[in-house]
Protein backbone atom coordinates (compact mmCIF):
# COMPACT_ATOMS: atom_id res chain seq x y z
CA UNK A 1 0.00 0.00 0.00
CA UNK A 2 1.49 3.32 -1.10
CA UNK A 3 2.02 6.23 1.29
CA UNK A 4 -0.94 8.00 -0.56
CA UNK A 5 -3.75 5.18 -0.45
CA UNK A 6 -2.90 4.92 3.43
CA UNK A 7 -3.59 8.89 3.40
CA UNK A 8 -6.59 8.42 1.82
CA UNK A 9 -7.87 5.30 4.12
CA UNK A 10 -7.17 7.12 7.46
CA UNK A 11 -9.19 10.89 6.03
CA UNK A 12 -11.75 8.76 4.99
CA UNK A 13 -11.86 6.83 8.49
CA UNK A 14 -11.70 10.44 9.86
CA UNK A 15 -14.73 11.22 8.07
CA UNK A 16 -16.75 8.38 9.18
CA UNK A 17 -16.00 8.81 12.79
CA UNK A 18 -16.64 12.40 12.82
CA UNK A 19 -20.18 12.29 10.59
CA UNK A 20 -22.40 9.66 11.91
CA UNK A 21 -24.76 10.47 9.57
CA UNK A 22 -22.83 9.18 6.74
CA UNK A 23 -21.19 6.29 8.39
CA UNK A 24 -23.85 3.97 6.36
CA UNK A 25 -22.15 5.15 3.01
CA UNK A 26 -18.34 5.22 3.58
CA UNK A 27 -17.31 2.19 4.18
CA UNK A 28 -13.56 1.25 5.89
CA UNK A 29 -12.02 2.40 2.52
CA UNK A 30 -12.62 5.51 0.47
CA UNK A 31 -11.05 7.64 -2.40
CA UNK A 32 -10.66 11.30 -0.99
CA UNK A 33 -9.42 13.71 -3.62
CA UNK A 34 -9.28 17.79 -2.33
CA UNK A 35 -10.28 20.11 -5.37
CA UNK A 36 -7.86 23.16 -5.05
CA UNK A 37 -8.68 26.59 -5.95
CA UNK A 38 -7.49 29.92 -5.94
CA UNK A 39 -8.56 32.07 -3.24
CA UNK A 40 -9.73 34.99 -5.85
CA UNK A 41 -13.21 34.56 -6.93
CA UNK A 42 -12.28 35.84 -11.01
CA UNK A 43 -9.41 33.43 -10.83
CA UNK A 44 -12.03 30.75 -10.04
CA UNK A 45 -14.77 31.53 -12.42
CA UNK A 46 -12.09 31.40 -15.01
CA UNK A 47 -11.37 27.86 -13.89
CA UNK A 48 -15.03 27.09 -14.01
CA UNK A 49 -15.25 28.03 -17.54
CA UNK A 50 -12.02 26.12 -18.52
CA UNK A 51 -13.81 23.22 -16.91
CA UNK A 52 -16.50 23.52 -19.60
CA UNK A 53 -14.37 22.94 -22.20
CA UNK A 54 -11.38 20.91 -21.11
CA UNK A 55 -10.29 18.82 -18.17
CA UNK A 56 -7.81 19.57 -15.25
CA UNK A 57 -5.58 17.60 -13.05
CA UNK A 58 -8.21 17.27 -10.40
CA UNK A 59 -11.39 16.46 -13.00
CA UNK A 60 -8.71 13.62 -14.06
CA UNK A 61 -7.72 12.20 -11.03
CA UNK A 62 -11.48 12.15 -9.52
CA UNK A 63 -12.15 10.04 -13.45
CA UNK A 64 -11.10 6.97 -11.64
CA UNK A 65 -12.31 7.27 -8.71
CA UNK A 66 -15.94 7.69 -9.66
CA UNK A 67 -15.13 4.51 -11.97
CA UNK A 68 -14.97 2.36 -8.86
CA UNK A 69 -17.27 4.43 -6.73
CA UNK A 70 -19.65 1.19 -6.98
CA UNK A 71 -16.83 -0.54 -4.78
CA UNK A 72 -15.40 2.24 -2.99
CA UNK A 73 -16.91 5.61 -2.46
CA UNK A 74 -15.84 8.73 -4.01
CA UNK A 75 -15.34 11.68 -1.42
CA UNK A 76 -14.63 15.36 -2.69
CA UNK A 77 -14.07 18.27 -1.04
CA UNK A 78 -12.83 21.55 -2.43
CA UNK A 79 -11.58 25.31 -1.45
CA UNK A 80 -13.71 26.41 -3.64
CA UNK A 81 -17.56 25.15 -4.10
CA UNK A 82 -17.79 26.48 -7.53
CA UNK A 83 -14.70 24.99 -8.67
CA UNK A 84 -15.43 21.66 -7.08
CA UNK A 85 -18.94 21.17 -8.63
CA UNK A 86 -17.84 22.43 -12.29
CA UNK A 87 -14.55 19.80 -11.62
CA UNK A 88 -17.33 17.19 -9.97
CA UNK A 89 -19.17 17.84 -13.63
CA UNK A 90 -15.91 17.61 -15.96
CA UNK A 91 -14.95 14.49 -13.93
CA UNK A 92 -18.79 12.38 -14.90
CA UNK A 93 -18.95 14.20 -18.12
CA UNK A 94 -15.46 12.35 -18.98
CA UNK A 95 -16.21 8.83 -16.85
CA UNK A 96 -19.44 9.15 -19.77
CA UNK A 97 -20.96 5.37 -20.16
CA UNK A 98 -18.36 3.67 -18.30
CA UNK A 99 -20.05 5.60 -14.92
CA UNK A 100 -21.34 2.47 -13.06
CA UNK A 101 -24.38 2.70 -12.13
CA UNK A 102 -25.21 3.02 -8.12
CA UNK A 103 -21.82 4.14 -7.93
CA UNK A 104 -21.47 6.43 -4.40
CA UNK A 105 -20.26 10.23 -4.71
CA UNK A 106 -19.82 11.78 -1.74
CA UNK A 107 -19.37 15.83 -1.31
CA UNK A 108 -18.15 17.38 1.58
CA UNK A 109 -20.39 20.85 1.70
CA UNK A 110 -23.01 22.96 1.71
CA UNK A 111 -26.21 20.75 0.00
CA UNK A 112 -27.31 24.32 -1.11
CA UNK A 113 -24.52 24.93 -2.70
CA UNK A 114 -24.02 21.49 -4.46
CA UNK A 115 -27.93 20.68 -4.76
CA UNK A 116 -27.43 21.11 -9.36
CA UNK A 117 -24.40 19.06 -9.06
CA UNK A 118 -26.00 15.87 -6.55
CA UNK A 119 -28.80 16.26 -8.90
CA UNK A 120 -26.68 15.74 -11.89
CA UNK A 121 -24.59 12.89 -10.26
CA UNK A 122 -28.12 11.18 -9.56
CA UNK A 123 -29.86 11.64 -13.15
CA UNK A 124 -26.21 10.00 -14.13
CA UNK A 125 -26.82 7.04 -11.73
CA UNK A 126 -24.59 7.51 -8.78
CA UNK A 127 -25.90 7.84 -5.39
CA UNK A 128 -24.80 11.03 -4.74
CA UNK A 129 -24.76 12.46 -1.03
CA UNK A 130 -23.65 15.99 0.27
CA UNK A 131 -22.44 16.29 3.84
CA UNK A 132 -21.35 19.37 5.90
CA UNK A 133 -18.04 20.01 6.56
CA UNK A 134 -18.19 20.94 10.44
CA UNK A 135 -20.02 18.47 12.61
CA UNK A 136 -23.44 19.72 14.15
CA UNK A 137 -21.95 20.87 17.16
CA UNK A 138 -19.63 23.42 15.60
CA UNK A 139 -16.51 21.63 16.40
CA UNK A 140 -13.42 21.73 14.22
CA UNK A 141 -14.02 20.57 10.20
CA UNK A 142 -13.35 16.95 9.27
CA UNK A 143 -11.34 18.20 6.29
CA UNK A 144 -8.28 20.05 8.72
CA UNK A 145 -5.72 19.40 6.00
CA UNK A 146 -6.39 18.64 2.65
CA UNK A 147 -4.73 15.51 1.17
CA UNK A 148 -2.85 16.46 -2.21
CA UNK A 149 -3.92 14.38 -5.25
CA UNK A 150 -2.57 16.90 -7.97
CA UNK A 151 -0.64 20.22 -8.19
CA UNK A 152 -2.41 23.07 -6.37
CA UNK A 153 -1.72 25.38 -9.56
CA UNK A 154 -4.24 24.78 -12.12
CA UNK A 155 -3.00 26.18 -15.16
CA UNK A 156 -6.09 29.12 -15.74
CA UNK A 157 -4.88 30.23 -12.26
CA UNK A 158 -1.47 30.81 -13.40
CA UNK A 159 -2.78 32.15 -16.42
CA UNK A 160 -4.90 34.65 -14.11
CA UNK A 161 -1.53 35.57 -11.82
CA UNK A 162 0.24 36.35 -14.57
CA UNK A 163 -2.77 38.94 -16.25
CA UNK A 164 -2.79 40.31 -12.77
CA UNK A 165 0.62 40.99 -12.82
CA UNK A 166 0.89 42.57 -16.23
CA UNK A 167 -2.36 44.38 -15.56
CA UNK A 168 0.13 45.82 -12.22
CA UNK A 169 2.61 46.44 -14.15
CA UNK A 170 0.52 48.61 -16.81
CA UNK A 171 -0.81 50.35 -13.99
CA UNK A 172 1.95 51.55 -12.21
CA UNK A 173 3.70 52.61 -14.98
CA UNK A 174 0.73 54.91 -16.39
CA UNK A 175 0.58 56.49 -12.54
CA UNK A 176 4.65 57.21 -13.19
CA UNK A 177 4.49 58.73 -16.55
CA UNK A 178 1.12 60.56 -15.13
CA UNK A 179 -1.70 61.15 -17.48
CA UNK A 180 -0.77 62.89 -20.92
CA UNK A 181 -3.40 65.66 -21.83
Amino acid sequence: MTKLQEQVQVQVQVQKDSNAQMGQLLSSEGFFIYVDASSNEISNALIVTSLKVTSSTSSDALVPMLLLSHKTPAVVAGKSDMVTAATIRRAIEDAGAALPKNGQLVIVGEAKSFEDIANFATSRGLIAEVMLPVQKDGSAPIVEEPVTVAPSKEQSIKLQEQVQKDSNTQMNQLLKNGVRK
